[in-house]
This record gives C-alpha cells, sequence and structure tokens, in this order.
C-alpha cells in the first residue's frame, strides 16, 4: 500500500476551538456551524494551510539569501527576510522564528516572500538535492 501512496501528501485542518470555529462562520447554532463549514470547507483548508506552510519554492540557505538581497529593494523588509531565513532553523520552526524576530508586521514580511516565491523555510545541507518545487503548484 506504501507504494501505491508513493508522491502523495495528505493533510488535515482541525477547528477544535469555539474560536476557531467562529473565525469561519458567523452561525451561532451547532448545526448551522456545521453546514456552513462543509460549505466553506476548501476555502478553510487553504487559508489555514497557506498560514502553515509558507507559499514558494524551497531552496538552499546561500541561493535563498542570494535571490533575496538581488529581487527585494526595500532594505528594511530585505534585512527582516534574511534575519527570518537565519532564524527558521536555529529555532526549528517558522512560527517559533517569526515569534523571535519580534516584528510586528509579520504579514507584510511573509507577502514579499510570497511575491519573489520563495519559500522563508530552506532546505538542511545534508540534503542532496537543491530545490522543492511549491507545493501549492500541485493543488
Amino acid at each position: 500500500m506504501a507504494k501505491k501512496c508513493e508522491g502523495l501528501l495528505r493533510s488535515e485542518v482541525r477547528l477544535t476551538k469555539p474560536k476557531a470555529i467562529r473565525a469561519f462562520t458567523d452561525e451561532l447554532i451547532t448545526s448551522d456551524q456545521i453546514t456552513d463549514l462543509c460549505a466553506k470547507s476548501q476555502k478553510i483548508f487553504l487559508d489555514v494551510f497557506e498560514w502553515i506552510v509558507p507559499f514558494g519554492d524551497f531552496l538552499k540557505k546561500n541561493k535563498a539569501v542570494e535571490l533575496i538581497c538581488k529581487k527585494v529593494t526595500d532594505a528594511k523588509i530585505r534585512r527582516r527576510m534574511l534575519r527570518l531565513v537565519a532564524l527558521i532553523p536555529e529555532k526549528k520552526g517558522l512560527l517559533l522564528a517569526q515569534k523571535a524576530l519580534s516584528y510586528r508586521r509579520i504579514p507584510e514580511v511573509m507577502w514579499e516572500f510570497k511575491n519573489i516565491e520563495i519559500s522563508p523555510v530552506t532546505i538542511s545541507k545534508r540534503l542532496d538535492f537543491k530545490k522543492l518545487d511549491n507545493l501549492y503548484k500541485f493543488m
């Protein structure tokens, strides 16, 4: 069975807290909430997945830094982007790196990564391949 599934990616999104449910529906009655969430399920999945998995190609750190320096004209944003790329391996994750960056306008930084089509998450030195294509191209 594992051989048949090679090349497939599976991910799930669970809205477990009432606050998360309220973010996607205005309904008050539980049955109405379920109906509304089912109708919007694809949009909800993509919104949450986009928040967790950054948009863009995954590259080695030195190549990502080179492209950021070449393509980003705003010096302030460029500095923040380079700092975020450096923090991710150190903090072992995107969310912890964003918190360590301690910058209020993280969506602006992430939007700039999206514009230049590079993921802030880089590929480890130990891995042989140099690039992973954008996951959203396959969806």
